[in-house]
């Protein structure tokens, strides 16, 4: 959720507040904008989103000294919105693909809204935006079994970084947990009686509670017992997997761990920790789990997002067309088996 749904949810800024944000800059407009959705309580990491993508808008419009709000019209907003198309990335010359277009142009929208419902513009400027077409994106990336148990088995235990990791990969295979979900977990979000993980913070700032195998709980209590207390001692903190210096695991270092027990375990995938998530979801829907239920345990706001699961299960879609279509191979061969031979001479 990249701004508020309703701007009925909005406090209205007071007039001598409108009046400095329409006299002052774009920076400063979008600084407050950034506030506002503090007090309504958005996560860090959609104000960071937010910040992030705006950024490039406020920079672009700088670029051609655009800087105040007073500057901001219908013609500068559609002029970004072409750059946006056109635009190419210096190092590789690739453009920017229409699912980044769209996040940025959607900030950007939203700001503008807020900026009309504030008064500090006198045109919802996001009403004319128009937002690109996407295609859905369909998961084709996964890991076997196999590989899934070769790269379990990469981390050195005989060392407190290899218990701590693979205390973290089995983590992510058993709950298919989003990095930063699994980055903010506490010492009290595992439930190791009930074998479940309580996510105070997943997507969106929702809480969900997941299951969690007696395996990976096994290695997350050796974890617990052998390592984290050294790890601990540097500084106090309740968060679950620590740095050897006692600090949080950040998202970017988890990825980087991931991806580098690919490469040893002989997995020619790219990927990182969404790999794993994606391996466990797309195992357990060949294994029968309905969606319904997947939907719950990935966190999925909307069905439809669980559903670009569905296509990758292709082995069991063949098999399953084979035993049932009039024309499967399988069918066709019972029923060759079951017509009687001429008889011979």
């Amino acid at each position: 959720m990249s701004t508020p749904t309703s701007m009925t949810k909005v406090p209205t800024l007071s007039s001598t507040q409108q009046e400095a944000l329409r006299n002052g800059t774009i920076a400063a407009l979008c600084d407050r904008y950034y506030l506002e959705l503090q007090l309504l309580n958005y996560s860090p990491r959609t104000i960071e989103t937010n910040a992030y993508q705006l950024r490039r808008f406020v920079n672009w419009c700088n670029d051609r000294a655009v800087n105040n709000v007073s500057e901001l019209s219908l013609d500068i907003v559609q002029a970004y919105r072409t750059y946006l198309f056109h635009y190419r990335n210096p190092r590789t010359g690739n453009q920017l693909v229409a699912s980044s277009q769209s996040h940025h142009l959607i900030k950007l929208r939203s700001i503008c809204r807020w900026m009309f419902y504030q008064k500090i513009v006198a045109d919802d400027f996001g009403l004319s935006i128009q937002i690109p077409q996407v295609p859905k994106k369909l998961f084709g990336k996964f890991l076997t079994l196999a590989e899934v148990s070769s790269l379990l088995t990469q981390p050195d235990l005989s060392t407190k970084q290899g218990i701590r990791d693979r205390a973290i990969l089995e983590t992510f295979f058993s709950t298919a947990i989003r990095a930063t979900e699994l980055s903010n977990l506490t010492l009290c979000d595992i439930d190791f009686q009930r074998q479940i993980v309580h996510i105070q913070h997943g997507k969106g700032d929702k809480e969900r509670f997941t299951p969690i195998s007696r395996e990976a709980l096994e290695w997350i209590e050796k974890y617990l017992v052998d390592v984290r207390p050294s790890y601990a001692s540097h500084q106090q903190s309740n968060i679950l997997f620590l740095t050897h210096r006692g600090k949080q695991i950040d998202r970017g270092i988890l990825s980087k761990m991931v991806h580098s027990y690919l490469l040893p375990a002989n997995v020619s995938k790219i990927g990182g920790c969404h790999l794993l998530r994606h391996t466990a979801a797309t195992l357990m829907l060949e294994n029968g789990a309905d969606l319904r239920s997947l939907q719950t345990y990935l966190g999925h706001a909307r069905l439809d997002t669980t559903e670009r699961y569905t296509h990758i299960t292709l082995d069991r879609l063949r098999e399953v067309h084979s035993k049932t279509h009039p024309t499967g191979d399988q069918r066709l061969s019972d029923q060759k088996s079951n017509i009687a031979s001429p008889p011979k001479d």
